[in-house]
């Protein structure tokens, strides 16, 4: 098993009110779970939120928010957008462990 930068990427392409973009994604690593597991104690929003800015990858791999980002997201992006984003990348992760 390599590091997580040498992990696959899934992507999916949304449109958050701005144009389609493209998000890539790939696994989360521990610390990132750690914040995603912090903010699910918080709500299931807070925790849905997270694991987009966490998870969300431009193609060359850096981070597509960062944390000036999470109000816009919580105020101003389409749910239905955020949630076809999370469950592509809650399914790619449910494919990555199929059979193991």
């Amino acid at each position: 098993m390599g590091y997580i930068q040498e992990q696959a990427m899934g992507s999916e392409q949304v449109d958050f009110g701005e144009g389609d973009v493209t998000i890539h994604f790939r696994k989360m690593n521990l610390f990132e779970m750690d914040l995603v597991d912090k903010a699910r104690q918080k709500s299931s929003v807070e925790s849905i939120v997270e694991t987009l800015m966490v998870r969300a990858r431009r193609a060359d791999g850096s981070k597509f928010f960062d944390k000036k980002d999470r109000s816009k997201i919580m105020r101003q992006y389409d749910p239905d957008a955020v949630m076809l984003i999370v469950n592509a990348m809650n399914a790619f992760d449910a494919e990555g462990t199929a059979g193991n």
